[in-house]
């Protein structure tokens, strides 16, 4: 039971450790990882948790002491990776943004983001452990503070 846990940090370290052990691409390790991100900036609701296993229905076990599930590693990360962006969907009280997510949603390069909030601070995000991630209402702000730039630049040049 999901319950006994006393935070998401518990469950998201030992889903970490699992990802990190398993045998496969380094790529397919990145891309669960960024999951298990999302699902860290999310509030801890155990039973929405339950809810999303028993519907999903994959095999996968999960508590505070082991990650398990019968079947290939790949499939595995599959499952994983479902279930947390479902978690996230359900309970997180905006839309997450990893780094690369949101230069796609901003129609811009990584690059170019990493500037904006390196460099310029014009973006500042969430750190979650090593990861910067984004609200959408943060990302839709900045687009309009954009788009407002851009139009004063055009009217003082006409």
């Amino acid at each position: 039971m999901l319950t006994t846990i006393a935070n998401i940090q518990t469950l998201a370290d030992r889903l970490k450790a699992y990802i990190q052990a398993a045998d496969v691409h380094p790529a397919m390790k990145r891309i669960v990882l960024r999951s298990v991100t999302l699902f860290e900036a999310a509030p801890w609701i155990p039973l929405a948790l339950e809810d999303i296993l028993t519907e999903q229905n994959t095999g996968l076990e999960l508590s505070a002491d082991e990650v398990k599930f019968n079947g290939p590693v790949g499939d595995a990360l599959d499952a994983i990776d479902n279930i947390l962006r479902l978690y996230v969907q359900r309970v997180a009280p905006a839309k997450l943004f990893t780094k690369e997510d949101a230069a796609q949603y901003l129609g811009i390069g990584i690059d170019q983001l990493n500037s904006y909030v390196s460099r310029q601070k014009i973006l500042r995000g969430m750190n979650i452990g090593r990861s910067i991630v984004f609200t959408q209402a943060e990302l839709d702000t900045f687009n309009r503070h954009q788009r407002l730039r851009r139009g004063e630049r055009r009217s003082v040049e006409s």
